[in-house]
């Protein structure tokens, strides 16, 4: 009922603004921010599956001397999470040990910094919006806490990748792999962000997916063994997203169609592309190994951006139609997204408030 009841206010304050001649599209942007905010940030403990773990894992790290929070994975066999997103919950723990606290500053950063690069590069923020709940970006931010955070702190990375300041951009995707490993991906877009959009490149793709479907499975274990992660063998040959993959390539087929106007409206389409392009390889990996999904989510967040941009590089007569098209597409594929939960979006449903368990 929350989620209806915040489509509701997202719909009439979206209507609101575009008749009032005194607000601005940012204005929308900001409270839909905070709506989403608030829900996230006072959540209880049961909606999003990693929560509890996360509480559990911030009680240990505000009950540990802050000496020792640079060996705790060593003291608490349980905590796994990496050097900078324990001493950033260290940090939380001297303003509160409530989880409260711990929620909001996760949302914070999740949430603005998602919505600050959907200010920066989206031509349409009612439809980043939309597409930003409905493609579950919003409901994975609840679960996957430390993904979420990453995927802001590298959209800082990028913006100094797309001015070709790659100290600075690596930089800061070393911090963002403080909170999260998976944030090392991103490494894949330092050598091909710069590479024209062809049909040797949309060739290479290809053949990369044939590759990772065919032989996913023994490149994963050959990683695992490698890098020391034999602890996850035993997961690789069960994957997922199927039905998410199907969503890329046809977003990737409608870039496609209209490609000519879209690469002269959008300075930066090739980027998102580039984008578009990983996350689908990425997504034929998680048919072998669903924890792959999380890498994927870096990449598909950027759906935000590369759908709205496209309509808007179509004529005026025409975006309607566009609009329409994506908002039927999205609303069918979180209803399959619903009743379909797997590990980046479970326990979401129903919503508690935080007050209201108590």
């Amino acid at each position: 009922m929350i989620y209806i009841a915040l489509g509701v206010l997202l719909i009439i304050s979206a209507v609101a603004v575009k008749v009032s001649k005194k607000c601005t599209d940012t204005v929308f942007l900001v409270f839909a921010g905070i709506l989403l905010f608030v829900l996230s940030a006072f959540r209880d403990v049961s909606v999003g599956q990693d929560l509890n773990n996360y509480v559990h894992i911030y009680d240990r790290i505000c009950n540990t001397p802050l000496r020792d929070i640079y060996h705790i994975r060593s003291i608490y066999y349980e905590i796994d999470t990496e050097i900078g997103y324990n001493y950033f919950c260290k940090f939380l723990s001297y303003i509160s040990t409530d989880y409260i606290v711990l929620t909001a500053a996760t949302s914070l950063i999740s949430i603005g910094g998602a919505f600050a690069i959907i200010y920066r590069y989206s031509k349409n923020y009612y439809m980043s919006v939309m597409i930003y709940i409905l493609f579950g970006c919003y409901f994975a931010s609840m679960n996957t806490i430390r993904t979420s955070m990453v995927i802001s702190i590298l959209g800082i990375a990028l913006q100094f990748l797309i001015n070709k300041k790659y100290i600075k951009s690596l930089l800061f995707v070393i911090l963002a792999a403080t909170f999260h490993k998976l944030a090392l991906t991103f490494l894949i877009l330092f050598p091909i962000i710069g590479i024209k959009i062809r049909y040797r490149y949309i060739c290479v793709i290809i053949i990369g997916c044939i590759i990772a479907f065919i032989s996913g499975e023994e490149m994963l274990l050959w990683f695992a063994n490698i890098f020391h992660y034999k602890s996850y063998i035993r997961f690789i040959g069960n994957g997922n997203g199927d039905g998410l993959l199907l969503m890329l390539l046809m977003i990737c087929a409608g870039t496609a169609i209209f490609w000519k106007s879209y690469i002269i409206s959008d300075k930066y389409a090739q980027v998102w592309v580039h984008f578009m392009a990983m996350a689908v390889v990425f997504s034929v990996l998680a048919l072998h190994f669903n924890l792959i999904s999380r890498i994927v989510s870096l990449f598909t967040f950027y759906v935000c951006i590369l759908l709205p941009n496209v309509i808007h590089s179509l004529k005026k007569e025409n975006r309607v139609w566009g609009y329409t098209l994506v908002t039927f597409a999205m609303s069918f594929y979180a209803i399959y997204y619903l009743y379909r939960l797997d590990d980046l979006n479970a326990n979401v449903f129903p919503y508690v408030f935080r007050f209201a368990a108590i």
